[in-house]
């Protein structure tokens, strides 16, 4: 099983180090032409049929939610690109969509630090919030951008809570990240760019 090898290991410690990559890469002077987006939303359908193909999973990463991972991020990859150039748009939706995974899932969170006792558990899942300061050195909110959070974190209390059945909660959960993600990905959007 990949998840109880070095295979498995490699693939969450890559995931989880990923945003320093893709921060460095945001500030760089690095430029991708702007065809290059061809070649990601092509490579986002390539990895979507291949994880349906193989069922490849990892751990907690199952294949229904790396697929909606991968779309996730190209949605957002594509908001982005209505702003930004494509390098910036890349390197904005995968740094969104890392935190998002922190963000829907805050009433979760809080819940969890108010009831139980400190584990590491908590400490890997607030590695997700590794992006947020880079992200507000780079961009000021507008005065609503606390009015969109709010509504994401709505959105995702109610669905985290009235989850009545596993296939109902997969399709809430999915509706949730979805709904937080475009909260975000609106948020930086309309930021002001810091000089």
């Amino acid at each position: 099983m990949w998840q109880n090898n070095l295979g498995g290991f490699a693939f969450q410690a890559g995931v989880l180090l990923q945003p320093f990559a893709w921060m460095w890469l945001h500030g760089s002077s690095l430029q991708a032409p702007k065809y290059y987006r061809y070649y990601f939303y092509l490579a986002a359908a390539s990895a979507i049929l291949l994880l349906g193909a193989t069922g490849f999973s990892v751990g907690y990463y199952r294949t229904h939610i790396l697929v909606q991972y991968v779309l996730l991020t190209a949605a957002s990859v594509c908001l982005y690109s209505q702003r930004f150039s494509f390098k910036d748009a890349l390197c904005l939706g995968f740094l969104t969509v890392y935190m998002n995974s922190y963000y829907w899932e805050l009433p979760l969170h809080i819940a969890e630090y108010l009831t139980l006792k400190f584990h590491a558990g908590m400490l890997v899942q607030l590695a997700r919030l590794i992006p947020l300061p880079y992200l507000l050195s780079r961009y000021r909110p507008t005065s609503y951008a606390l009015v969109k959070v709010g509504l994401g974190l709505s959105g995702a209390a109610v669905a985290l809570h009235f989850r009545v059945s596993i296939l109902m909660g997969n399709m809430l959960y999915a509706l949730a990240r979805t709904f937080c993600l475009w909260c975000l990905t609106k948020t930086i959007i309309e930021s002001e760019v810091k000089k």
